[in-house]
């Protein structure tokens, strides 16, 4: 099944076509046109301890088993949050970067009722 292309962007990276989105103004949607690597970025209230939220919701992801439930909610890197002074394909390009590669730190989240937004940090390095 094809990717609906209406009100969404294409966008190349690493010789592959993924399609992004902004999703009820909270999430930059990414997908590849396989459906296997598929991600949402937090755009809004983010906990100020971290650099952005990616819900990671397809099997395609560098250190991440892909037999796990999903989604799997990880805290990125600020700089791609420094991206948005940029533009909105810089930030998709700047989480495609990140999220394939294949060194990057995971810093997985849980959810619980103890703190803001009902996550916790939980650090994990490389997989």
């Amino acid at each position: 099944m094809s990717i609906s292309k209406k009100n969404r962007c294409t966008f190349p990276h690493s010789g592959r076509d993924f399609t992004w989105w902004v999703e009820n103004e909270s999430f930059i949607r990414i997908i590849s046109q396989d459906r296997q690597f598929y991600v949402d970025y937090l755009i809004l209230d983010t906990p100020s301890d971290a650099g952005g939220l990616l819900a990671v919701r397809g099997k395609e992801f560098h250190g991440l088993e892909s037999d796990r439930d999903r989604p799997i909610v990880l805290d990125v890197p600020k700089s791609i949050a420094e991206c948005f002074s940029h533009s909105m394909g810089s930030v998709v390009d700047a989480i495609l970067t990140w999220s394939l590669d294949s060194n990057h730190e995971i810093i997985r989240y849980t959810v619980t009722q103890s703190n803001y937004l009902g996550i916790e940090p939980i650090r994990q390095v490389g997989g």
